[in-house]
């Protein structure tokens, strides 16, 4: 099934972490209607998708599709963007129904991490986005059964330690 991208935002977020020197981005918040950085200048978000984390662990070949490393983030960068959308797939997340052990669960969790954490050492904001739900699933992608499973694996402590990346 697959979840609208506003699922993505209402229930994870838009995630930023404040950093070092080197590009890192840096914290933001919401005044009114606006988004503003820390000195309360306006943000604007020039962004992109980051497709294939969706995907390809579904089936069966990887985690991204295309370079993920330092040098792929480079290139994304020479298009002045200060935002990524990386696209997430719940079962690959939790690692459950039928995905690959060496693709599903920590591991992919790990690469979705590390390829935010260049993201942010390279002054780009992640929103990190459902948007494929279990197969075959019926449910409405507001469901509360989604919504409680998804919300109860994206607050656990393991995660907050590892990625700073959710709110306490």
């Amino acid at each position: 099934m697959r979840v609208g991208p506003a699922l993505g935002l209402a229930v994870l977020g838009l995630f930023s972490s404040s950093g070092a020197a080197g590009g890192a981005v840096q914290s933001w918040h919401v005044s009114g209607n606006r988004l503003v950085d820390a000195q309360g200048r306006p943000m604007v978000l020039h962004g992109v998708n980051r497709s294939g984390t969706e995907y390809a662990c579904m089936q069966g070949w990887g985690i991204f599709d295309g370079p993920a490393g330092d040098a792929s983030i480079r290139a994304i960068a020479t298009w002045h963007v200060n935002f990524v959308r990386v696209l997430i797939n719940e079962d690959c997340w939790l690692g459950i129904n039928g995905v690959a052990p060496g693709l599903g669960g920590s591991v992919y969790r790990d690469s979705i991490i590390r390829y935010v954490g260049l993201l942010h050492r390279h002054g780009m904001y992640a929103e990190i986005s459902l948007v494929w739900g279990p197969l075959g699933a019926t449910a409405p992608p507001t469901s509360r059964a989604l919504r409680t499973r998804t919300i109860r694996r994206w607050r656990g402590p393991a995660w907050r330690r590892r990625s700073k990346m959710i709110p306490a």
